[in-house]
């Protein structure tokens, strides 16, 4: 037991210090983060610009519904006036 303890211990730090190693010499952020990243930002702002163009045609489809709907009531409403 003692020597299977003794094994384990100094294998502890190795593993440690070898994985710091890795880790320190790739840099601080993986260029494939940065790719992902930068593409879902893309896809984001397209996305909310394709929103926003459906927002303005559905204004707009609006308000030309709602010019017709004034004109009409105000056709109804000149036609009552005359016939008084």
């Amino acid at each position: 037991m003692t020597n299977n303890l003794l094994r384990k211990n100094a294998e502890n730090p190795k593993t440690g210090t070898v994985e710091v190693a890795r880790e320190a010499k790739r840099g601080i952020i993986d260029i494939e983060t940065l790719v992902e990243t930068n593409q879902k930002l893309i896809d984001t702002i397209t996305e909310v610009q394709q929103i926003q163009a459906e927002g303005r045609e559905k204004r707009h489809n609006a308000e030309a519904e709602l010019q017709l709907l004034e004109r009409d009531l105000k056709n109804k409403l000149e036609s009552v006036l005359i016939n008084l």
